[in-house]
């Protein structure tokens, strides 16, 4: 997904095959990662099949690759540093989120490996040769266990299928 294709799946299946323009880290960075329930509320689901009635293979196809890599992240990071500075929120970039996840899954208890397995990382050492990954009913458990006290999602704007990359 973020890559933004419209490989997302309800069935828990991936969809690992590579798409065009797309390019993935270490295998490490195919993975299956659950959306978190309040993502599924907001209505991701229905924007998914939205895009795809559509016949658009991209979950946001206003985005054009950018940047020197020709990345789909790329124009989209600039579009956020944009955003944030117009509502005064200073040195915080959209990797922050990432960063973020991170820690609310420590504070939460989850075990390294799944917090591996979500963000990407390999897991260390032998037990990460052995290890098969934990199964997609654990990662759901851990994502749904990142909450912002301070941030009710459900009362944001539902503007989901309206939305414009500017």
């Amino acid at each position: 997904m973020c890559h933004g294709y419209t490989d997302v799946h309800a069935d828990n299946s991936s969809g690992e095959g590579k798409a065009p323009g797309r390019q993935l880290e270490p295998l490490a960075a195919v993975r299956k990662v659950p959306l978190h329930r309040v993502a599924l509320e907001l209505g991701f689901r229905e924007y998914v099949a939205e895009r795809r009635r559509k016949g658009d293979t991209m979950l946001w196809p206003e985005l054009a690759p950018g940047g020197i890599a020709q990345q789909y992240g790329f124009i989209f990071g600039k579009w956020f540093a944009r955003y944030r500075e117009a509502i005064g929120i200073e040195g915080v970039d959209f990797h922050t989120f990432r960063h973020n996840a991170i820690t609310a899954l420590v504070r939460a208890k989850a075990h390294p490996d799944i917090i591996n397995q979500l963000d990407g990382h390999e897991v260390p050492g032998e037990r990460g040769r052995y290890n098969k990954g934990a199964d997609l009913s654990d990662l759901t458990a851990a994502v749904d266990t990142i909450i912002y006290p301070d941030i009710d999602a459900l009362l944001l704007p539902q503007t989901h299928c309206k939305a414009k990359v500017i």
